[in-house]
Parts: C-alpha cells; sequence; structure tokens
C-alpha cells in the first residue's frame, strides 16, 4: 500500500519533469525520435515528452529523468524528506532531479536537495546515479536530441560528462538542403563549367555548355578560320571535333622559318670553303660563319703587304695583285743605272767630261751620280780658257748700269742689263720723255741745264 501510493505521488509530479525537459531540451524538436504517449512505449531509459521519446542509454526497464541521467535500478524512495519518486515498473520519472537510492520494494527515490533538472540512472546505476553517458555530472543536453543550425544533427556523448553537436552544419551554400555537389566542383556537357550557388539550397552549372568551335569538349590547336603555318598564308580547319589541321601553307624552309635560303644550313660556304651556313635569328635566312675573310686580291692566303704599297729596288713602284689574286706583284718600279743607283744618269760612265773635254767621267760611290774625273780645270765660267773682256761681276756700258757675266759660249764676258742712254743723250734719269705733251700747248724738250735734263 505504501509503494502505490509513493508511485501515484510521484505521477502526479510529471508536470515538473516537463518543465525540467523544456530547460535541458531547450525547445528542440526532436526530429527522428519515436511519437509515444507515455514513456513505457519508448523502451530502454528513454522517457515520453511532448509526444516524443526523449533522452535514454538504451538499456534498463524504461525509467528516466529531464536531466539525461538514468536509473534503471528498481528502488524505493523516501517520501518523508519531500522528494518524487518513480516506478520503476511504470517507467515514470522522479522530478526533483534528485539522487536515488536502492530499496527493496524496487522503487527510486530523489533527493529533493540535488540540483535542478539533473537526474538519476544508468544500467547498474550505484549512489549518486549515472548520466546518459555514464558519468555523475548533469549534462548540457541528453543524447538523441535534435540539433544544429538545420536541426539535422543529434546531441552525442563527448567523453562521460559532456555532449556535442554531431552534424546538423548548413551547406556549403549557407542552407540546409543536401547539395547535389560542392561550389567550384566541374559541370556541364565538357566539365568545362563551375558550380556556384544559386541561393542557399541550389547550385547552378556556369559555363556548363561550352563546346569548342569544332563541336568537341578539347582544347584547339587553333581558331578555325583563322591564318597559320610559319608563314601566315595557311588556314586552320576542323579535323574532327577534338582537333584542327593547317591547310594550304606554305612548308617551313630548313631554318622552320619562313623565306628562301641562300644556302642548306651547315653547307660550305665562304670565299676559303672554310665557313658553314647557320640560320638567322629570325629563320628567314643563313649567313656564313667561321669562314676566314678572303685577302684584298680575292685569295684565302695572307698578303706579304698592302696594295699599292711603294715596292721595287728605288720604291718607286706600287703593289697590285697577281694574275692568281693570291699573291701581289711590284708594278712601275724603276730598274737600278749602270752605277747601281735609282738616279737616271745623264751620260755613261767613261764618257768625256770637263770644261775642256779632257776628264773622264765616273760612277760616285753611292751610284747615284757620275764625276768627271781629271782635266784641264775650267775658268769662273767653267769654260775652258781664260775669260776675256773684264772681271766677272764688274759694271759695264755706258751709263755703268750693266754687269759682266759669263757668255753663254766662248770665253768673252758679256755686259747685261744695261740700258744705255736716255732720250737726251745722256745717262741721267728724264723728268719726261722728249717730244711729250706738256702744259697747254708744248711738249718737252731736252735741256742738259735744266733739271732733269728737259724743259
Amino acid at each position: 500500500m505504501q509503494k502505490k501510493q509513493r508511485n501515484e505521488w510521484m505521477r502526479g509530479g510529471l508536470v515538473h519533469v516537463a518543465l525540467v525537459m523544456t530547460v535541458a531540451a531547450c525547445g528542440s524538436d526532436p526530429t527522428g525520435s519515436t511519437r509515444c504517449a507515455d514513456s513505457s512505449e519508448c523502451g530502454g531509459n528513454a522517457i515520453c515528452f511532448d509526444g516524443f521519446c526523449q533522452g535514454g542509454t538504451g538499456v534498463g526497464d524504461g525509467s528516466a529523468d529531464t536531466g539525461g541521467v538514468i536509473n534503471d535500478t528498481d528502488s524505493t524512495a523516501d517520501a518523508e524528506d519531500g522528494s518524487a519518486q518513480l516506478d520503476a515498473e511504470a517507467g515514470d520519472v522522479n522530478t526533483d532531479g534528485a539522487t536515488s537510492d536502492t530499496v527493496d520494494d524496487g522503487t527510486s527515490e530523489v533527493d529533493a536537495d540535488a540540483p535542478d533538472g539533473a537526474v538519476d540512472g544508468g544500467a547498474d546505476a550505484t549512489e549518486g546515479g549515472l548520466n546518459a553517458c555514464g558519468g555523475r555530472g548533469v549534462l548540457d543536453a541528453v543524447p538523441g536530441i535534435a540539433c544544429g543550425e538545420c536541426g539535422t544533427g543529434l546531441w552525442t556523448c563527448d567523453g562521460p560528462d559532456t555532449t556535442t553537436c554531431v552534424g546538423g552544419d548548413q551547406n556549403r551554400c549557407g542552407g540546409c538542403a543536401v547539395l547535389d555537389a560542392n561550389p567550384g566542383e566541374s559541370c556541364g556537357v565538357c566539365g568545362g563549367g563551375e558550380f556556384r550557388c544559386d541561393g542557399p539550397d541550389a547550385l547552378r552549372c556556369i559555363n556548363g555548355d561550352q563546346n569548342n568551335d569544332c563541336g568537341g569538349c578539347g582544347l584547339l590547336a587553333g581558331q578555325p578560320g583563322q591564318d597559320c603555318g610559319v608563314c601566315g598564308d595557311g588556314e586552320w580547319v576542323c579535323d574532327g571535333p577534338l582537333a584542327v589541321a593547317c591547310i594550304d601553307a606554305t612548308p617551313a624552309n630548313a631554318c622552320g622559318g619562313c623565306g628562301d635560303l641562300s644556302g642548306p644550313p651547315g653547307g660550305v660556304c665562304g670565299g676559303c670553303g672554310d665557313g658553314a651556313w647557320a640560320c638567322n635569328a629570325d629563320l628567314s635566312d643563313v649567313f656564313c660563319t667561321g669562314s676566314l675573310t678572303a685577302n684584298a686580291c680575292g685569295g684565302c692566303t695572307p698578303l706579304d703587304g698592302n696594295v699599292g704599297d711603294a715596292c721595287g729596288v728605288c720604291g718607286d713602284g706600287s703593289l697590285r695583285c697577281d694574275a692568281t689574286g693570291t699573291g701581289l706583284e711590284c708594278r712601275g718600279g724603276s730598274t737600278l743605272n749602270v752605277c747601281g743607283g735609282c738616279t737616271p744618269l745623264g751620260s755613261a760612265p767613261g764618257a768625256r767630261c770637263g770644261p775642256c773635254n779632257d776628264g773622264t767621267l765616273e760612277c760616285s760611290a753611292d751610284g747615284e751620280e757620275l764625276t768627271c774625273s781629271g782635266g784641264t780645270a775650267g775658268n769662273a765660267c767653267g769654260t775652258c780658257g781664260p775669260l776675256t773682256g773684264g772681271t766677272l761681276g764688274d759694271a759695264c756700258g755706258t751709263c755703268g748700269l750693266g754687269t759682266l757675266a759669263c757668255p753663254a759660249r766662248g770665253t768673252t764676258l758679256e755686259c747685261v742689263g744695261e740700258t744705255g742712254t736716255n732720250g737726251c743723250g745722256t745717262c741721267d734719269v728724264l723728268t719726261a720723255e722728249p717730244g711729250t705733251d706738256c702744259g697747254v700747248c708744248g711738249s718737252w724738250a731736252c735741256d742738259s741745264a735744266a733739271a732733269g735734263g728737259v724743259r
């Protein structure tokens, strides 16, 4: 009778349990939980709250409390201290959140001084009780209740005295729906598009239907219709959906460029045949590299001098290219005279010489001239015999204005520079020539007494 009264009293305390559960569950909608009329329909250690089975450890006889602490031991509680009791067989919950003591009649009793919302329970619970995660602390939430921004996660034990929300986060677009892919992933016919958020719960494929200009999905080497080839005179055309071909293009030259080459790359070149053709920078032609420069005569051997330099024994010749173009020859140079010199001689050695023609011409020491050896010495004029007519260099003539000089021939000196007498027959310098006009109607006439010899 006492046990029955206690159980009835405990049932009357379910209003308090509901209040405690409201705080523990924070108004969460237990999505996915089993609907129930009372706790006997929940099984394990869960309780029936707000029409759904909530909490519990999945073991025991169905009794639980609102703090997530489950007591699966059939116990009785002392009602005298004001604590509520739970009939383990009926699955009712004590309402004070107190720790329970096991008694012989199978009911559990709660310590009225325990923290509000703490529930005792758990398989083989000892004095003080275990919570739904196997610990003794007060849990933040009941394991198994929905949680998260989208309400799709579940509170899960994270150790004996802690719960954590697993799952229930928003998708990568900020919504709660399950997306078919992730933003940023490829999409479209050719896989060249990109998924982007279209609101919080949908994706949209951007540029997903683009094909190449040949109708395929691959990248093309060129744009159909555009110029191609090294010389730019070909045209790109589709060669199936995945490729293009360059048609009607001028083939590249041997250097890989455009244009006719002066010679084959690597071939022999140069005036001396010791160079090689090499491609220029733009591959349009070749140039000769490594070849010796031909000499000034067009040959390949070094010359002994420079074209145009003086040459010959007398240095009056000029170096010129020979007929083969490989060497030089001296042209226009003088030959040596009979004396071995370079100066032309007026006579031959041994000829007569001297003023009296009684000497002999001989070569000088350097061979550049002939000297007269022997013979009678000549006079002051270099002729043979004594000079007559005065002394060479003396004044001569009527007025003494001339000078005795060597004659062109002979030995008689000649008077040169003599002007003779003036128009009046004297040696004076006349003021004017006799007979020339003077005054208005007069003329000059000789007058020895007059100054200047005329008047």
